[in-house]
């Protein structure tokens, strides 16, 4: 597992590394340092935690904000779950809660965006990285531009899409023009590993890059900064 100096503050965690001595002693030093932590759910990564997971971890590593559990294209099935996951929010106020639009037409992700919105222990709306995929690119700008005008809720977007990597590129000013908080991604690191550059062609993210060697110093430090450019505009 490499880790790599932070540089924005902002980190994701994954539930399934959540018994790692090393990732845990990493992380809870960069929350003593004053970084953001979200803890993702892993349904993404096909490995949802159970909701005693998750708030297990949420103590232990001392997280900001925690990813409710959400169903992979299906909004129906994940508002149930933020129905459901509200009680346990409220044994744990302490703290933040994002909840992930799900669905497979932009109609779809309208009215599970709506109805996440409404729930009141819901602080972040996160747009998974798939919607560029399963309704089409610019999707996520236009789920952004709604959320920014209809909602109260704060923006995250869940992942780059290897398929559409020039999205942050081309909408990356639009993003922070609407208010988006952040995105995570591990591309530059896997990017790295294929020995290519962010500005090349489409890279899938290798199941293993969570334990691979990232062998070119140079041009992670490149594809670090390419990516930091297109969310900062630096």
């Amino acid at each position: 597992m490499l880790m790599t100096t932070p540089t924005t503050g902002y980190q994701l965690l994954l539930p399934q590394h959540r018994d790692d001595p090393l990732y845990h002693n990493y992380y809870r030093w960069r929350r003593a340092c004053g970084d953001f932590l979200i803890l993702d759910n892993g349904a993404c990564e096909g490995k949802l935690a159970t909701a005693v997971q998750l708030m297990d971890m949420a103590t232990r590593y001392m997280v900001n904000e925690v990813v409710i559990p959400d169903t992979l294209l299906d909004g129906d099935a994940t508002v149930q779950q933020a129905y459901k996951f509200e009680v346990v929010t409220r044994q744990w106020p302490q703290f933040r809660y994002m909840a992930v639009a799900q669905g497979q037409t932009y109609e779809g992700l309208l009215t599970c965006i709506d109805a996440l919105a409404a729930l009141p222990y819901v602080h972040t709306l996160a747009i998974p990285r798939h919607v560029e995929n399963t309704v089409g690119p610019g999707t996520r700008y236009r789920l952004v531009e709604y959320i920014s005008a209809e909602c109260e809720q704060d923006i995250h977007l869940l992942g780059t899409n290897p398929m559409h990597m020039q999205e942050l590129r081309a909408f990356g000013h639009f993003y922070r023009r609407f208010g988006v908080r952040g995105i995570d991604t591990a591309s530059p690191y896997y990017y790295t590993m294929a020995n290519k550059s962010l500005l090349a062609e489409a890279e899938e993210r290798p199941k293993d890059y969570f334990t691979r060697e990232v062998p070119n110093g140079e041009l992670l430090l490149l594809n670090l900064a390419i990516m930091k450019e297109w969310v900062y505009g630096q």
